[in-house]
């Protein structure tokens, strides 16, 4: 009778460790976004909830506490969403072609020295999205597992209005059509102020003037009326604008951030 209670007990526990054994447990894990260069220096500086994001600036995006086999990261951008055009997995989940392997629109995220899972990338473009961070423990040789997901909210902006920004960039530049540029010059004062100058002859053109003028991904107006813009040449069209008298620049970036110069009225090159 004692032996076979002991065998009872033996088969118990022989059931209990199979089960935690063979237990499927999906991963854990949070996002944080941080600066690329503090989490590059090991600075513990993630950005608060609701701060922004600035366009074209890389970004580390980081799973915290993430015990998963793998992770990754939608942007929430239309080519990047999970919820609706790129979300299709499959109910057979040994064919899930969803996941990163085989979907690049889900960024995947690297294991790093100190456990995080890191994926650096930027927005390209303002606006509200929703970022979904996928996490899956798999098992059976990938025709199981289990998946987690968590969401986070961000605001991407563009401030960048500046005509002559920090670091010099063909973008950004006044090229002068009437009269040319070898009769024409502007230089850049204090206090967001333009002085064109112009050679002695073609002073007589200070009244039809006109130029290519580029400001990267914002927009231009003059006077308050927005310039044209050539899509072939990516530059906007000032023609026939009156430089002997002042004139107002406006450069607004693609989130409406505004900055304003004044053009002053044509001197006579020294």
């Amino acid at each position: 009778m004692k032996r076979r209670n002991i065998i009872y007990v033996l088969l118990a526990s022989a059931a209990v460790l199979f089960a935690a054994c063979n237990k499927q447990e999906a991963p854990g894990g949070s996002l944080q976004i941080y600066q690329t260069g503090d989490y590059t220096l090991g600075l513990d500086k993630p950005l608060p909830d609701g701060e922004r994001i600035y366009t074209d600036i890389s970004m580390a995006f980081v799973v915290k506490n993430g015990d998963g086999d793998t992770y990754s990261l939608w942007l929430g951008e239309p080519k990047s969403d999970y919820e609706e055009e790129y979300r299709r997995a499959s109910e057979n989940k040994e064919g899930d072609k969803n996941f990163v392997s085989a979907n690049t629109k889900g960024l995947a995220m690297s294991k790093q020295n100190n456990g995080d899972f890191m994926v650096k990338t930027f927005y390209a473009n303002p606006g509200e999205f929703k970022i979904t961070l996928v996490g899956r423990n798999i098992y059976e040789k990938g025709a199981e597992y289990k998946e987690m997901t968590y969401t986070k909210n961000v605001v991407v902006v563009d401030t960048v209005c500046s005509l002559f920004p920090s670091q010099p960039s063909t973008s950004y530049r006044f090229v002068f059509m009437t009269p040319s540029a070898s009769n024409a010059k502007y230089e850049r004062q204090l206090d967001n102020k333009i002085q064109p100058c112009f050679k002695h002859d073609a002073m007589a053109s200070a009244t039809n003037v006109s130029m290519n003028i580029a400001a990267g991904k914002a927009s231009i107006l003059w006077n308050d009326e927005p310039l044209p813009y050539n899509s072939m040449r990516s530059y906007y069209e000032l023609r026939g604008a009156d430089f002997t008298k002042e004139n107002k620049l406006t450069v607004v970036s693609r989130s409406d951030y505004k900055c304003t110069y004044t053009v002053l009225r044509v001197e006579e090159c020294n």
